[in-house]
Formats: C-alpha cells, sequence, structure tokens
C-alpha cells in the first residue's frame, strides 16, 4: 500500500516541481521586462522634459527678439506675451501656418505695434511647435511604458503566487517521499501514517491549485 502511494507522490512531486518552476520562471522573465520598460518610461520622460525646456527657451527667445527694438517693453507688456504664448502652446500639436499666423496678428496689436524680425520670431515659434508635438509624443510613450511595467509587475505577482505554492507543496510531496522511504526501511507504521498524512494533505493543496485557487487565497490564475 505504502509502495503504491509512493509511487503516485513521486509523480505528484515531479508534476508539481515542474509546474512551479514554470510559474517562477514566469514571474522572473516578467519582472525583467517590467523593470525594462520602467526604463524606457524614464528615458522618455527625460525626452519629454528636454523638450519641455526647449520650448521655454524659444519663448524666452521670442519675447527677447520681440521686445529688442523698443526700450520701453516693460513687465506689463512681458506678461501679456508669456499669456499668449501659453495659450499657443496648448493649441499647437504640430506645424499649424493658421494658428501662428493668427498668433503673430493678435500680438501685432500689443505694444511695441510694428513686428519687427517678423521672420525670426516666426522661426522661434515653428521651434516651439516641433517642440510641443515631441514633448506630447514623450509623454504618450512614457505613459504607455509605465503601463506596461503596472502590467507585467501584475503578472509577476501572480506568477510568482502560484510558484511559492507549488514550491511549497512540492517541498511537502518530497517530505512525504522521504519518510515513506524510511518506513519502507524501518518498517516502522508510524513513519508510514505521517509519509501518508503529510502526502494527501500536499496532494489536497495541489489539487486547490489546479481547481480551486481562491481556496488558499490566490488570484485568478494568469493567462
Amino acid at each position: 500500500m505504502v509502495a503504491i502511494f509512493l509511487a503516485v507522490v513521486s509523480l505528484l512531486t515531479v508534476y508539481s516541481n515542474t509546474v512551479g518552476g514554470d510559474y517562477s520562471g514566469a514571474a522572473s522573465s516578467q519582472t525583467a521586462e517590467a523593470t525594462r520598460h520602467m526604463l524606457n518610461a524614464t528615458d522618455w520622460w527625460s525626452y519629454y522634459q528636454a523638450h519641455r525646456l526647449r520650448i521655454t527657451v524659444y519663448s524666452t527667445a521670442f519675447m527677447a527678439a520681440y521686445a529688442s527694438d523698443n526700450s520701453t517693453f516693460g513687465s506689463e507688456n512681458m506678461s501679456g506675451i508669456f499669456s499668449k504664448l501659453d495659450n499657443y502652446d496648448a493649441l499647437m500639436a504640430a506645424n499649424n501656418g493658421s494658428v501662428r499666423d493668427l498668433f503673430l496678428q493678435n500680438l501685432s496689436a500689443m505694444p511695441p505695434s510694428s513686428m519687427t524680425k517678423a521672420q525670426l520670431l516666426d522661426e522661434y515659434l515653428k521651434g516651439i511647435e516641433k517642440s510641443v508635438s515631441k514633448a506630447q509624443d514623450g509623454s504618450a510613450a512614457a505613459t504607455h511604458e509605465e503601463q506596461e511595467f503596472a502590467r507585467l509587475m501584475d503578472l509577476s505577482s501572480k506568477n510568482g503566487a502560484y510558484g511559492s505554492k507549488y514550491g511549497f507543496v512540492t517541498t511537502m510531496l518530497i517530505v512525504a517521499v522521504t519518510l515513506g522511504g524510511i518506513a519502507n526501511i524501518t518498517k516502522r507504521k508510524m513513519l508510514a501514517y505521517a509519509c501518508m498524512t503529510i502526502g494527501i494533505f500536499a496532494i489536497l493543496n495541489l489539487a486547490l491549485l489546479a481547481f480551486a485557487p481562491g481556496i488558499l487565497g490566490l488570484p485568478v490564475p494568469p493567462p
């Protein structure tokens, strides 16, 4: 009886060890992949920040060029252009000539009234537009990488939980096989009973893992 039980437990030990190894391996791979996505997200946020800085540089250069030919250009004027540039920044996602022309037209109504260095100002605005577009691309890419990081870490956590539980069951099965082997050699019934008790406990846990993992406090098995 014990010999037959040991044969079954030995087969289940191999199965449990294999499945547990697969879950643990998947968890490790997903953690590594998630780390790569987080590093990518950091790079994309740096890209975003770089282009936000370029927007500031272009905006500052724009105001300096606009004010350069007027000695009476004051802080009130500067504040007004800041406000207009902020609105312009929000509107622009790509090179849009009509929005740029309207902006320059509205700006020409502010002192100084003569739009000096119009070509230079137009080039600065084009720089703002391109940087706005690239900053938006960077933000979208960084957000996507962060979402992938969260998804993979969730999968890794689930696979890790299953891997740990299968590891526990495998250990119990190995203990049962060891006790059964000793019982066969020493002919001690107490060791045989211990072998069967631990083995049955491990088999029940293995069945719950396969068919009702929620009873063991585990989430739905990952795909």
